[in-house]
């Protein structure tokens, strides 16, 4: 997958397969936010934000949210463009 510059990816049920297919994806800058709660108060208006990198087409979408005639779809060619595409079955 070195030289390919689009992907059309149908459902993949192995997870190596689906993490190969998302990590040529990429990534992106996510926040990860995160609460402390008390037992006996409930929030307590603590908690942490950070900064991290998310797969922009997570392994999982790939192995459990594509359904029979839907397909990722990426391509680096003249920008960066992706997004779930149905295929018409013939």
């Amino acid at each position: 997958m070195n030289c390919v510059n689009t992907i059309i990816c149908h459902r993949l049920n192995d997870q190596e397969s689906a993490e190969s297919v998302s990590s040529w994806i990429g990534t992106r800058n996510a926040f990860t936010v995160t609460a402390q709660l008390s037992v006996m108060q409930g929030d307590t208006g603590m908690g942490t934000v950070k900064q991290n990198r998310e797969f922009i087409v997570h392994p999982d979408v790939v192995k459990q949210e594509l359904n029979v005639g839907e397909a990722i779809y990426a391509s680096k060619v003249g920008g960066f463009g992706w997004g779930k595409v149905r295929i018409k079955l013939a």
